[in-house]
This record gives C-alpha cells, structure tokens and sequence, in this order.
C-alpha cells in the first residue's frame, strides 16, 4: 500500500470526523489510497460480495436504516468483507474469492470507505455549496469511493460518473435554480440513484441559507425553486424523505431584513406546504408532525404559518389514526394550543382536533400499548379536547 497521499491535507480521518485513534491505522491513507485499496478489494473478489448495506440505508438521515428497496430497484449491495472460513487450503484463512485469502490492510480500508461519516464527508466535498469546487482528481477519487460504498459492482461506474456530473450541475445551479429547466434536471439526476439524490440534497439544504440568496424577487425565485426540487426528491426517493425535511426546515428558519423578510415568509408558507406534503410519503408523517411541533413550540413560525399549517394537517388527516401518528397529532395541537395560536383556527378544523382527542381517549386504552404511554398520551387528549372543543 502507498504511502499516505492527501488532496491539500485531506486524508481518510479528516473526512470521517473521527480521531485517528479511535480508527484502524488505514484511516491515515488518502483518498487515492482509500482507491487503491477499493481495487485490491474488487480484484480479489472477482468484482465484490453481495452482502451489507443498500445503498438508500448508506444515505439515510441516521447513516444506517433499514434494508430495503429504492424507486423499484433491488437492495443495492456494498462489498462488504465476508464471515471468517475456510480458505481454499482449508487453514481457515478469510477469502474474498474463492481460495483467495483477504489482506488485512484492505480489508480495514474497505470498511473505513463504508464508514456512514466518510459518505456523508465525500458528499459534502462534492455538493456543499459552500466548498470550494473539487479538482476533476479529487472528484474522481471522492465519486470512486462513494459508488465502491453505495453501489452494487455493475453500477458503480455509472453511479460515480451521475456524482460528478450531478455536482457540476448543481455548482452551475448555484447562478440561479429557478432557471428554466435547471431543477428539472436536479431532479431527473436524484431520480436514478439514492446516492445521487442524497448529494442533491445536501446541496439545497447548504444553498437554502447561503448568502447568495439576498433580495426579493431572486431570493424568492431561487428559494422556491430549491423547496420544490426537496420535495420533488422526497416524492422519487421516499427513503430519503428525512433529509428532505432538513431542507425544508432550514427554508423554514431562514431569515432576511426589510423587503426580504416578505420573500422569506412566502418561501415559509411553501416549505410548510411541501412538508404536508411529504406525510404522505411512507414513513414519513411522523418525522414531519415532530418537525412542526418543534418549530410551533419553539416560536421559530409566526402564529399565522402555524396556524394554516395545522389547519392542512388536519385536513389532510384521515380519522383511522394509528397510535403513533395520533400521539404526534395531539403534540403538535398542544404546541398550539400552548401559544393561545388555536382559537383562531376555522370551526372545521377545531371539530376535527376535538374529534382526534376524543378518538384517542376512547381507542388507545385496551389497545395493548404500554400504561404509561397511553395514559401520557390520553392526559394530551383530554387536554386538546378541552381546549378546541
């Protein structure tokens, strides 16, 4: 293996965060190296083991998640390095290949370019705005060990080439999002590959506060524009869904002076409706009423967003709750109710609070949660009943 070879000082610990004691030794090897060892690995197992994570679950908002598949496609696998076994000479050697004992060295490299806080580290390389533009050397290497742990053998080429050229794209986006058919493409790129969607991601969520976004019609245009492609993302990689509301909450508290101010609340007003809707993307609804509870008990929304906010949830919401979904209900009108906000809400919208409080109150008891947890959570019905009733 080379000699520790870093792109302007970045090295495999520096982009995973993590102290290099707390990491195998391999971690002080450069990207190049991380490459290197990603070769050894792939010619040794005859072009890698089908086993490990998806890549969706490489992406996920905790950096593991569950198995699963993405927009239709099968689990992609990482080539994870197999279960200790019998070599071929039968010494008990591990063997990535048939009778072909594994190198130590790659195989701890292997792991480390798998490690959830390196992919997200190489992301942010490649797609945060506020990053300088990689060199095509680094973007190579850093779209090369993304793909290796991503992406099943067969598509890593392709999957490394959408990074780079999704990058690019969205560092030329940066001019202006809102030109006609720069989103589109934003989107039509996130819609192939989970790993790509997350890169577009992470790009909105750096370009939705930056500095570039100042004045009024632009500001306004570019920001709406980047709510929509979240959104849009959400909708093609529903398990990516919780980092699209990570955008839209930092579209939420973002801020501007004077005329921009007015710009910033209409960009508000449409993240709340993009949030909306992401409920209905599966496994999501909980994530976003947390989110909004969160920003309604915080104050970071004016009572009139959180109002109309609650209002379309409750229109939206269907009267067959599951436990978990109505608990979440009665905690974000509790936060409304806490800033005196509900007694404005339109009459429909207050019966339809009353009558989730008293579903709860009558369903949960007897329907084999935990004591505690029903009786927490019928004290919060009891308490939204009284006050919207």
């Amino acid at each position: 293996m080379a000699p520790a070879r870093g792109l302007g000082g970045l090295d495999a610990a520096a982009l995973a965060g993590t102290p290099r004691g707390r990491l195998p030794a391999v971690c002080a090897l450069s990207l190049q190296d991380l490459c290197l060892a990603i070769e050894a690995v792939e010619a040794e197992a005859g072009g890698g083991s089908a086993a490990g994570l998806t890549a969706a679950n490489s992406v996920s908002a905790s950096g593991q998640g569950d198995p699963a598949t993405s927009a239709g496609r099968p689990p992609l696998p990482s080539a994870s390095p197999p279960s200790t076994g019998p070599g071929a000479d039968g010494s008990g050697t591990p063997a990535m290949g048939p009778g072909q004992p594994v190198d130590p060295v790659v195989c701890a490299a292997a792991a480390v370019v798998r490690l959830p806080a390196l992919t997200e580290r190489l992301l942010a390389l490649l797609f945060h705005p506020s990053a300088p533009v990689c060199s095509p050397h680094a973007a190579a290497f850093a779209s090369r060990a993304l793909a290796f742990a991503c992406a099943a053998p067969d598509d890593r080429a392709e999957v490394a080439h959408h990074l780079v050229a999704t990058a690019a794209l969205c560092h030329e986006a940066e001019a202006g999002v809102s030109r006609e058919g720069v989103a589109g493409r934003l989107a039509m790129a996130a819609s192939v590959f989970p790993c790509v969607a997350a890169g577009v991601l992470l790009w909105c969520r750096g370009f939705i506060a930056s500095s570039t976004l100042t004045t009024g019609a632009v500001y306004r245009a570019d920001a709406h524009a980047v709510v929509r492609l979240a959104a849009k993302v959400a909708e093609l990689q529903p398990r990516l869904a919780p980092r699209a509301l990570v955008v839209l909450r930092r579209a939420l508290r973002v801020h501007r002076p004077g005329s921009a101010g007015l710009e910033a609340n209409a960009v508000r007003q449409a993240a709340l409706s993009a949030v909306v809707r992401i409920m209905a993307t599966a496994n999501s609804a909980l994530l976003a009423l947390e989110m909004l509870q969160a920003e309604i008990s915080t104050h970071s929304l004016d009572a009139g967003l959180a109002r109309s906010v609650v209002a379309t949830v409750l229109e939206a919401a269907s009267p067959d709750y599951t436990r978990g979904f109505v608990r979440s209900l009665l905690l974000l009108l509790q936060a409304l109710a806490a800033r005196g906000a509900h007694e404005a809400l339109p009459h429909s919208a207050r019966a339809r609070a009353v009558a989730a409080a008293r579903w709860a109150a009558k369903s949960l008891p007897g329907s084999g949660s935990p004591a505690r947890w029903t009786q927490a959570t019928v004290a919060v019905a009891h308490e939204v009943e009284a006050a919207y009733d």
